[in-house]
């Protein structure tokens, strides 16, 4: 059963994970004007699929779908700039749903070859006190499952959060140039949902919804008096309830497959 689902996950995991630490956002926002960088990068770090997964020929297969799945989401770029967030979820359904369901059905056909260098490198994190926990037995699936849906919520919500305020122009303007986007208080605002994200995620993850309340509440006091500003109320609430929804959704999917797949 563990090799059956880590493979899914473990390409899953490891182009989220890719995206997350080499991935610029400006160019899904305007990728004519941001040409794509790290593609090198990110196809060395998917030889990490030598160190997760078991079997070799299963880890081969792993890192000609994540080759084809990085080249699809930098080079296959939306025809015009309005179709931007659909070319985005296009290549999220790749990657999330697509990809993992036609590996899923290629890896019986490969014959197995016992990966030593994975065994080496679990027995390795087995021996930690802290890590040793989370890679036990089935646990590992569990602990890459979680990790997963962490990363969606951290980059991908940010670019869907960005790609929304975009296209219905709820982005904070200067006060002394209204006709001027303010990008000091766009990345403070990214920072804040960040934050935001995470604590939400986590607290859905170990069931402390109640707890959700507290951050909102501080998150609307920090910025009271700002929002006697009509556009950037209109820009608080549309981005505040983008970030919940895309904390909360990835952390109620993550919750249900943790019970109904993994339980």
């Amino acid at each position: 059963m563990e090799r059956t689902i880590l493979n899914p996950l473990v390409l899953i995991f490891i182009y989220l994970t890719g995206r997350f630490i080499f991935y610029r956002i400006e160019h899904v926002l305007n990728p004519r004007a941001n040409p794509p960088k790290h593609i090198i990068d990110r196809l060395l770090f998917s030889l990490l699929v030598i160190l997760l997964i078991p079997d070799i020929y299963a880890a081969i297969l792993v890192f000609i779908i994540h080759l084809f799945l990085v080249f699809m989401d930098t080079y296959l770029l939306p025809p015009r700039p309005t179709y931007l967030k659909l070319g985005y979820l296009m290549h999220l359904m790749m990657a999330l749903l697509v990809a993992p369901l036609l590996l899923s059905f290629l890896v019986g056909y490969f014959s197995r070859w016992s990966n030593p260098i994975q065994t080496w490198f679990f027995n390795t994190l087995s021996t930690s006190v802290i890590l040793g926990p989370l890679v036990a037995g089935e646990k590992i699936s569990r602990t890459i499952l979680i990790l997963c849906g962490y990363l969606f919520t951290l980059k991908e919500g940010t670019i869907f959060i960005r790609l929304s305020l975009n296209r219905i122009r709820a982005v904070p303007k200067k006060k002394d140039k209204p006709q001027q986007r303010d990008l000091a208080e766009y990345e403070r605002g990214k920072l804040i949902g960040i934050l935001e994200r995470t604590f939400i995620y986590f607290l859905i993850i170990f069931h402390q919804i109640g707890a959700i309340a507290v951050i909102v509440a501080l998150k609307s006091l920090a910025r009271f008096k700002e929002l006697e500003d009509k556009q950037f109320a209109e820009y608080f609430l549309i981005g505040s309830l983008l970030s919940l929804l895309m904390a909360g959704i990835p952390a109620v999917v993550v919750r249900i497959l943790l019970h109904y797949w993994l339980g």
